[in-house]
Formats: C-alpha cells, sequence, structure tokens
C-alpha cells in the first residue's frame, strides 16, 4: 500500500495530515485552548507585550490563527510573517498598509504614530492595533528593540504580539526586563497526541473508537515527542505492512476472513448441529429395543422384560399361571386358601417392585436451540429516549449550540470543579444568565461560565460596565459563539 493512501485502509474520507488538510482544525487540549484565551485576554485587557515561545511545529502559527479568530472583531489586526534579514523598516511598512496609511507614514516609528493619531475617527475611539509577528525570532536584537518602542509608545493604539522559537526569549531578555507575558506552548503529553490523532482522524471520517493500537501510538510518541509537526510527517508513514497489521490486530478474529470462507464455515457448523440433533432422536428408541434385563418369576422361567415399554402398563403383564390362577379362583369363589395367599404377595414384588428398582433411563431429548430473550415490553418498562445529536449535553451547552455562530459572549470564569463555578454563579446575581460548558484543559475537566448574547464584539465589550461588579472583578472578555461551540462538540465526541 503507498503512502499516498494509507487514509483509505483506515475508511477515511482524505489525508487529515496534509499540509492542506481542515485549515481551521483547532486542537483545544494540551493547554492550547487556555494559552489561546490567556493571550487574547492579556493584548486586548492589559495591552501588555506578548511572547508566544514553542520548539518548531508545535503549532504556534495555528495558535496565532485562533487568536486573531477571537479578535478580529475589537481590533485591527496586522500579521508578519517573518522572513530571513526581514528589518524593522519592513515591518513598519506592512503595518502602514493594513491600517490604509501610505508608505511615507513607515519611514520611522514617530511618523507612523503621528499618522495613526491623524487617522483617528471624530466619532469615537478607533479599535487598538494588533501587530503580530510570527517566526519572530529570525529579526535581528536592533529590529525587536524597535518593534517594542514603536508598541510602548503608542499609548496603547498597538498591541504587539510575537511568537517565536525559543532564541526570541533570549534575544528579547537582551532589550526588556519586565512588562512582558511569556506564554509556552509545550508539546502535547502521550495522553495528548493520543487525543490529538482520535480527534483528527474523527475530523477526517473515522467512526472508530481508536483505529490504531497502543503500540503504535507508543512508537508515534517515542519518535515524535508530541510535537504536531512531527506527528503530520511521521503519521502518514504508518502504512504499509505497519498499519495493515495494526488494523488486523484490532480487528475481531472473524472479519479477517474473508465472506465466502464465513458463508462456507457457517454452512458447515449448521450441518454438523443438524446431524447432532438427528442422533439425539434416535438414542431414545435405542435404549429401549437394545436395553433389556432378566426377570426371574420363579426357579425354572426367565423371561427378559424391555426396560421401558410405555403403550403397555406394568400392571397389565401377564404372570406365570402357577402363581396367577391359585389367586383369580380364590377371587372368584370366595374361598380362602392358604397357598394360593401365601404364593401372591411372594410374586406381585416379582412384577411391580423390580422395574420399581430399576427405573427406566429417560430417553434424552434432542438438544434444544437457544432461544433469545424476548424484547422488553416498552409499556412494562419504559425507555427514556433522547436525541442523538445533543443526548451527551446539557441544558446550557444545547443553548449555546442553539445560539447564531456570528454572535458573541463574555467569558467570566473558568475552573477545574463544576462547584467553583456553581458557587460563583449562585452569587453572580439573579438578572444575570449565565452558561456553564464543559471542556478539557492538561487534559482533566474544564468547566468555563460565559453571559450574554450579544450581536457582535463591540456590544459584549460595551456590555462589561453594565455587569454586576463581582463580575467584573473577573475581566471578562468577548469570545465568538462559533468557537464555544466548536468547543462543545469536540469534548462531546462530534
Amino acid at each position: 500500500m503507498a503512502a499516498s493512501d494509507y487514509f483509505a485502509k483506515l475508511g477515511l474520507e482524505f489525508d487529515p495530515f496534509a499540509s492542506n488538510a481542515m485549515p481551521e482544525f483547532f486542537f483545544v487540549g494540551g493547554q492550547r485552548r487556555f494559552i489561546a484565551q490567556r493571550a487574547a485576554q492579556i493584548v486586548y485587557f492589559s495591552g501588555s507585550i506578548v511572547l508566544l515561545l514553542g520548539a518548531s511545529g508545535a503549532g504556534k502559527t495555528r495558535m496565532l490563527d485562533e487568536i486573531v479568530g477571537e479578535l478580529c472583531d475589537v481590533t485591527d489586526i496586522c500579521r508578519v510573517d517573518t522572513t530571513v534579514l526581514m528589518d524593522v523598516t519592513a515591518v513598519r511598512l506592512q503595518l502602514a498598509a493594513c491600517v490604509g496609511l501610505s508608505p511615507a507614514a513607515s519611514a520611522s516609528n514617530a511618523e507612523l504614530i503621528l499618522a495613526l493619531e491623524r487617522s483617528r475617527p471624530a466619532d469615537g475611539d478607533p479599535h487598538p492595533i494588533l501587530l503580530i509577528i510570527d517566526a519572530a525570532h529570525l529579526l535581528p536584537v536592533e529590529a525587536l528593540r524597535e518593534c517594542a518602542t514603536l508598541a510602548q509608545s503608542a499609548g496603547g493604539r498597538i498591541r504587539l504580539l510575537l511568537a517565536g522559537e525559543f532564541d526570541l526569549a533570549t534575544a528579547w531578555s537582551q532589550i526588556s526586563d519586565g512588562g512582558t507575558e511569556i506564554l509556552q506552548l509545550p508539546s502535547l503529553s502521550a495522553a495528548d497526541t493520543a487525543d490529538y490523532l482520535h480527534t483528527r482522524l474523527q475530523a477526517a471520517g473515522s467512526s472508530a473508537v481508536m483505529p490504531l493500537p497502543r503500540e503504535l501510538l507508543d512508537l508515534l510518541y517515542a519518535q515524535s515527542g508530541g510535537n504536531i509537526g512531527a506527528i503530520h510527517r511521521l503519521a502518514p508513514q504508518l502504512n504499509g505492512a505497519d498499519i495493515a497489521a495494526a488494523l488486523t490486530r484490532t480487528m475481531p478474529r472473524w472479519s479477517r476472513l474473508p465472506l465466502l470462507h464465513i458463508a462456507i464455515a457457517a454452512g458447515l457448523l449448521t450441518v454438523v448441529i443438524l446431524l447432532l440433533l438427528y442422533r439425539g432422536s434416535d438414542k431414545p428408541s435405542e435404549a429401549t429395543t437394545t436395553h433389556n434385563m432378566p426377570v426371574q418369576n420363579d426357579d425354572k422361567t426367565q423371561q427378559r422384560i424391555p426396560l421401558a415399554l410405555p403403550q403397555r402398563p406394568l400392571t397389565q403383564r401377564t404372570a406365570p399361571t402357577i402363581d396367577a390362577e391359585p389367586s383369580i379362583a380364590a377371587r372368584d369363589t370366595g374361598a380362602t386358601s392358604a397357598k394360593p395367599s401365601e404364593a401372591l404377595p411372594a410374586q406381585t414384588p416379582a412384577l411391580v417392585d423390580k422395574p420399581k428398582a430399576v427405573a427406566p433411563e429417560p430417553a434424552p431429548k434432542p438438544a434444544a436451540k437457544p432461544v433469545l430473550p424476548a424484547p422488553p415490553n416498552p409499556e412494562a418498562v419504559p425507555v427514556a429516549k433522547s436525541a442523538p445529536d445533543n443526548g451527551a449535553f446539557s441544558a446550557d451547552e444545547r443553548a449555546l449550540l442553539a445560539l447564531p455562530s456570528q454572535q458573541v459572549v463574555l467569558q467570566l470564569i473558568g475552573a477545574e470543579s463544576r462547584a467553583t463555578i456553581d458557587k460563583f454563579a449562585a452569587n453572580a446575581g439573579q438578572d444575570v444568565k449565565l452558561y456553564v460548558y464543559g471542556t478539557r484543559l492538561r487534559g482533566k475537566p474544564w468547566y468555563i461560565a460565559v453571559t450574554g448574547p450579544y450581536a457582535d464584539r463591540n456590544t459584549a465589550a460595551a456590555a462589561i460596565a453594565k455587569l454586576p461588579e463581582v463580575l467584573r472583578k473577573q475581566q471578562p472578555w468577548p469570545r465568538g459563539v462559533a468557537a464555544i461551540q466548536s468547543d462543545i462538540k469536540a469534548h462531546n465526541g462530534h
């Protein structure tokens, strides 16, 4: 089997690890959902510079996509993909183009800031500008310093988010000693790696719980180290003999046989059962005709009596003449003779008690076919039915899933314990409608409380000031309903 069609062996609709597959897929496990929300909250509310660090292939670029999706409605976003030898002038030029300024405005930091002030709308405050620089570790230290100065001199108008490998932290330490939030994007654990594979395979059409066995998962984790980029390179290599053997080990033994072989085996099994049933039905007749035992009637005469003759009752058997006739004559004449009366009790046990002493063996019955249990009476045992699509969702989760995806809510709090969320909700007040949904963080359950919905992010941001003080202390921030719905479905097997 070629590497290019390994996914067909798994029954998938497409290659889930291709470079262009599922561009909007975001894995919320392995702290990724928490890190994305934390970065968006810091950038929007505190205005601090954020460094997002991670090894090559850790998923930093996809993380930036998620952050952009969270903030695109409340900020103007300029995203710069750094190349080797890029300097700060090139960064300012791209920033000016993103906000509609002329290239001349990017000559220096001061001119760019002045041009931004001139472009301020007369009817309100402008959106902050989020300057995202991906692969920022490629920038020289002097260019990083100029970018930091630009953000700090803009009076909160420019927010700076730098993503890069761990060398970026070393370079940044030379130009700043504080005021920077550093978020690290760790590699996936072994459990997160299995969860990532499962989620991605399901998104590609897999209906199996986990089509790959534990030994292949362990091998993949050992070779990739939990790095998402390495997982994407190595997973398609689990093809040919490896994946065929893996699938064979995970399939039931009977499903490995061709359909024709299964049909032949079933036919032979049916013939064997019928032969056994036929032989079982003949055995009682053979026992009745061949198994005889002697019964002694007197000292001179022996007679073989069949072991079981159900058609002739035992009391109707003909007794020897020497014993039966005196007894009958005595009954007919009414005379009492000692000899016949003494002989009758002596011979009666020979006719009646002897067969009772050796009871006839019951004829073995043909083997009965197994009887399947009757289905339960729906009237006697009522069964609660649930909708197949949302049976695993709570009432709040179903309400969030029913909201229009373009709407916005305010995230208030997240906690590992549902009891903590319930206590928080009890103190929130009766006038605020809270929705609680479950997700996972660092492989453990995580519960999030939100309120809303609102038509857009501007409306949601304006509503923060109207919330009770106990909720404002949590520094709520807007989140798109679409992202929440995706999170809910991802952690409920949908």
